[in-house]
């Protein structure tokens, strides 16, 4: 299901990541750089970081999408927040439950305090994340989207 990334899988992140951002592209528009690609400056932190995690996603020993986490201390209290930043499964594989199952074991690798947090006009994002965090902890936050959450819902939630 899902695979670490080595250095060497960086390009087919990258290359998946252009489609990711396009998506995205129609609920912000800041994504695209002056070369015509969309631009995703936290990538090359994901294998130099130690607190991020690069992840492909596989059907079978396909590629079929990737998962970006990382850790951060909270400033409010010195604990350690999870996020999973990214989470991208290519259209042909949606709607199979990729998505949710990958995200579950992210969770299950790493038990603790999460967040995700979804662009506010993404709804098909918002009704995803939603439904699954809801499932998972049933007491889980959400905050509305406001420029102190960057105009994102941002969910938070205990994984065990």
């Amino acid at each position: 299901m899902i695979e670490l990334a080595s250095i060497d899988d960086k390009p087919i992140i990258e290359d998946l990541m252009q489609d990711y951002l396009g998506g995205l592209s129609a609920f912000t528009d800041d994504l695209l750089s002056v070369n015509g690609r969309y631009q995703y400056p936290y990538l090359d932190h994901y294998w130099s970081d130690p607190a991020r995690h690069p992840f492909l996603i596989k059907s079978g020993k396909t590629v079929v999408g990737f998962v970006l986490s990382r850790e951060e201390i909270n400033p409010a209290g010195g604990s350690v927040v999870m996020e999973i930043a990214e989470l991208y499964v290519v259209p042909e594989y949606r709607q199979q439950g990729l998505g949710r199952r990958t995200a579950i074991e992210i969770w299950q690798q790493s038990p603790g305090t999460w967040r995700v947090c979804v662009l506010k006009d993404n709804k098909v994002a918002y009704k995803f994340w939603r439904k699954l965090i809801l499932d998972v902890d049933p007491c889980f936050s959400e905050e509305s989207p406001s420029k102190k959450t960057n105009n994102q819902t941002v969910f938070h939630l205990i994984s065990n």
